[in-house]
């Protein structure tokens, strides 16, 4: 099958459905092998109060009146980084993370409190459309190389006990694709399904709920995977710059999880040394080496890689996977939901020639839905997912009137 990558900034509706439609098949050829999949989650899923763009102005917004003084200095370093600072309004303009951090990294106290306050809102933030299409799709791909390599374990109902094959590496802060997995399996949440489907007539919410509630996996947060194949039932998800939820201890390398977040210095309650934070823009030096390695090697492990929200940003990221694009004899099936197309990137040409790609250049989640529902309707699939198939019709032609047939 040849590589589907666009040169355009963003698809229409139907190429969008093309694009897709051969990227499924092209997983399904190989889904009863039990290949290993990893998904890449970047920024481009984040709710609009984590967007790289909001954050800085809401911190200035918020802190102004407490540190007139500090911000007196800053303002003017800032205008040294970037030129054009809107001070007042709640729009710094063509101020990016990377840009506000590198000026606050002159103010200490600011820094620590800018860190906070990012942790405060990842806290508070709430799983999106993104989040649950992103779930969605783990599950549906878990139970249909079940259902093909014709092993279902007493019916679907046990198919969250089969072993992962599936593991996410993302470097987000928040803990979201967690919050979409306990609000999607908690029927006292229903005013989520009325906002993420809108207002259907004839919508059976119960039956809703039911039909994707019985191929749940369940997020855990690790630092390795040394017994992974031990566990079923599980979604490992590696947050490569740490997280609100996991932080790696650097001493003794105990996986640390939280469920309460606290300001200021944090200690490892194993060995006493001091932890990191998470690891803000600019500061990528500090993070893991041994979770960057970790993450090329299951890139280079992988059948099929696949980008969500990911904007090509990271250059050492970037560099290392076309490395390994590039030497390894294998093709692999690389799938690429975002907004930044693979083939616009110069340095990537070379390396993707090697692989079946699929470049989805399409809103999210509108093209992950799309793909949940391809999954759901093939033919050989229909009687044993059928509720399913006609939760994803449901949701992609709500997407599809919306979009009055055409990408953004």
């Amino acid at each position: 099958m040849p590589a589907r990558i666009s040169n355009k900034k963003s698809l229409s509706l139907e190429e969008m459905k093309s694009v897709t439609q051969d990227a499924i098949t092209r997983v399904f050829e190989i889904i009863d092998k039990e290949p290993s999949v990893l998904i890449y989650a970047g920024n481009g899923i984040s709710p609009q109060e984590l967007s790289t763009n909001n954050i800085p102005a809401d911190f200035i917004n918020e802190q102004q009146k407490e540190y007139v003084h500090e911000y007196g200095d800053f303002i003017k370093s800032a205008k040294e980084t970037i030129q054009t600072l809107d001070w007042g309004s709640s729009t710094i303009q063509d101020m990016g993370m990377v840009e506000f951090i590198e000026a606050l990294n002159k103010f200490e106290k600011l820094k620590k409190l800018f860190i906070s306050h990012v942790k405060k809102i990842c806290c508070r933030a709430r799983p999106n459309d993104k989040h649950y299409s992103l779930y969605s799709f783990c599950t549906l791909l878990n139970a249909i190389r079940a259902i093909k390599r014709k092993e279902k374990p007493k019916g679907l109902e046990a198919i969250s006990q089969l072993k992962p094959i599936i593991k996410i590496f993302t470097s987000n802060y928040d803990n979201l694709i967690e919050k979409a997995y306990l609000f999607r399996n908690n029927q006292n949440h229903p005013q989520l399904w009325k906002a993420r489907l809108g207002e259907t007539g004839s919508f059976d919410q119960e039956k809703f709920i039911e039909a994707v509630d019985y191929i749940p996996l369940i997020p855990i947060y690790l630092f390795d995977f040394d017994n992974l194949s031990n566990q079923t039932g599980m979604l490992p998800i590696v947050p490569i710059h740490n997280s609100i939820r996991a932080i790696k201890c650097d001493t003794c390398g105990e996986l640390l999880q939280s469920e309460i977040i606290g300001m200021g210095e944090q200690f490892c309650i194993f060995c006493g040394s001091k932890v990191p934070d998470i690891i803000v823009p600019t500061q990528e030096a500090k993070a893991s080496e041994h979770l960057y390695n970790l993450l090329f090697k299951e890139i280079r492990a992988a059948e099929i890689v696949i980008f969500v929200g990911y904007g090509f940003g990271d250059n050492y990221i970037n560099s290392e996977m076309i490395k390994i694009l590039d030497s390894i004899e294998s093709r692999k099936i690389i799938i690429n939901y975002c907004r930044q197309s693979l083939f616009n990137l110069e340095e990537f040409k070379g390396c993707l020639k090697k692989h079946d790609v699929f470049d989805i250049i399409y809103d999210l989640p509108h093209s992950l839905d799309y793909s949940n529902f391809l999954i759901a309707d093939v033919s050989e699939l229909k009687s044993e997912l059928k509720e399913l198939q006609d939760v994803w019709r449901l949701i992609f032609s709500i997407h599809e009137i919306s979009e009055k047939g055409e990408g953004d």
